[in-house]
């Protein structure tokens, strides 16, 4: 049997040559230069330039492409990104609108750096246009599972990858290399239909069950590649501003309050929040743990547990944000919870509170609004019934709304006077919504806010309120 390298494969024609449309639709206004690293054989500056008036000028590392680039293109430079600084090919800081990566980044060894460098050959708030393989396609998963990472000459697995990233692993770095994610294209090569989920489901594979995906999750397994559109951040003000504060009070059970930060970075841009975290006299190892926590955190300790209703007045006394979001740590935030909580809110000055979705984690509606029953007792909607039922999918005002999950607007917080400590259980937020509504404003239900909730009544006692 003959041997061959998974890494001898040759490209075909077609490689260098590749007249792709998705990346050119990201641009927008009306650039006047652009770079593009790797452009192969210039077709696809060509067709840009074909519609925008711009200097154009790439960076390819394979002669015979990069020679071909020459005719099409203002300016080829014939190297590896790597190993070149482009400020000695008369390039100077901040000259470019954009700069282009089509299926560039993962051929990289340090593709972090690359992206960190050419900062600063953007104008300020110019953007980066990336395409990124998708490592978690559930092809890839699934033949992972049966034991298989097989290169090819094409594709994910190309035998010329030298990095691999999830869609986190790509925010990850783009946020740590100095730019903000304006917008992502999802490139798949099957028909999807993302709105036919509603809620959360399991994905069966032969050997395996992925459980509770959301419709965003699912769109990433499905996902064959990325189009990522960063902008450039100009460096912050030292005096940092935020759209929410967000509030979380802990005693103990470190298991759920990790579950629930992870669940909240993970699946929140991190320039919307800043996070209070009220420590109600927890043991050591809680304590130990949040004292390791770094950005954009407060934390107020407790001698005693004050309960969850005087914890939550705690934290928006100390909150900047515009928005005061009370978080139980028994949630797990689901991708897009505050943006959608934020947007309903802005929707209509009118709405003065918003709650969520929670969904226990067998998929099962925890909480999809609240009222007031015949004993004058806060009873839940539709607890335990599947998440797509139509009741729980559609935006709704209802008299009270959960503070397991609730956004109020700071100013309205305090106008109220606050959760009256002497409430605790569900009286305390049906008594908060109440005085709001006689405020004039509406108390919302958002089916498109959701969070995993883990039932407080199954924990130990040991935190009142």
């Amino acid at each position: 049997m003959k041997f061959v390298s998974p890494v001898s494969y040759k490209k075909d024609e077609t490689y260098y040559s590749n007249n792709r449309t998705d990346i050119p639709s990201m641009l927008t206004g009306n650039p006047q230069k652009i770079l593009e690293i790797g452009c192969g054989e210039g077709k696809m500056g060509e067709l840009i330039k074909q519609r925008y008036e711009c200097e154009y000028i790439g960076v390819e590392i394979n002669c015979s492409a990069a020679h071909k680039a020459e005719k099409k293109l203002d300016r080829v430079i014939i190297a590896d990104v790597e190993k070149i600084n482009l400020t000695d090919y008369d390039i100077t800081e901040q000259y470019f609108d954009y700069i282009i990566y089509g299926d560039v980044l993962e051929h990289l060894y340090d593709p972090w750096t690359t992206l960190y460098k050419h900062t600063q050959l953007l104008k300020d708030n110019g953007y980066v246009i990336a395409s990124i393989p998708n490592i978690r396609n559930l092809e890839i998963i699934e033949s992972l599972i049966n034991g298989n990472w097989t290169y090819k000459d094409k594709g994910i697995l190309d035998s010329t990858h030298l990095r691999f990233f999830t869609l986190q692993e790509i925010k990850n770095m783009f946020a740590n290399c100095g730019y903000k994610i304006v917008d992502i294209k999802y490139l798949r090569d099957k028909p999807f239909d993302p709105n036919k989920i509603e809620g959360l489901i399991n994905i069966d594979l032969p050997k395996v069950t992925i459980k509770n995906v959301s419709k965003e999750e699912a769109l990433e397994f499905l996902s064959v590649q990325f189009v990522i559109k960063a902008q450039k951040v100009i460096a912050p003000e030292t005096t940092k501003s935020f759209k929410c504060s967000i509030i979380i009070p802990v005693c103990n059970r470190l298991g759920y309050t990790k579950q629930c930060l992870d669940g909240l970075i993970k699946n929140t841009p991190e320039d919307l929040y800043e996070v209070i975290i009220v420590d109600n006299a927890s043991r050591k190892e809680t304590k130990e743990f949040l004292k390791c926590l770094e950005g954009d955190v407060k934390i107020i300790t407790n001698t005693e547990n004050l309960g969850f209703t005087k914890a939550c007045n705690q934290g928006a006394k100390v909150a900047s944000g515009e928005y005061l979001v009370f978080l139980s740590n028994s949630t797990i935030p689901q991708p897009g919870w505050l943006e959608e909580m934020i947007q309903l809110a802005e929707s209509d000055e009118k709405i003065g509170v918003v709650g969520s979705k929670l969904l226990y984690p067998n998929g099962t509606i925890h909480h999809a609004g609240v009222v007031m029953d015949k004993n004058k007792l806060p009873s839940s909607l539709n607890e335990g019934c599947p998440a797509n039922i139509p009741e729980a999918s559609k935006q709704k005002d209802y008299q009270i709304v959960t503070a397991a999950c609730m956004l109020i607007k700071r100013k309205l917080f305090f106008d109220v006077g606050c959760f009256d400590e002497r409430h605790v259980s569900g009286f305390k937020e049906a008594d908060l919504c109440q005085r709001v509504g006689k405020k004039g404003k509406r108390v919302v239900y958002s089916p498109k806010s959701i969070l995993i909730y883990y039932d407080f009544k199954k924990r130990a006692s040991n935190q009142k309120g």
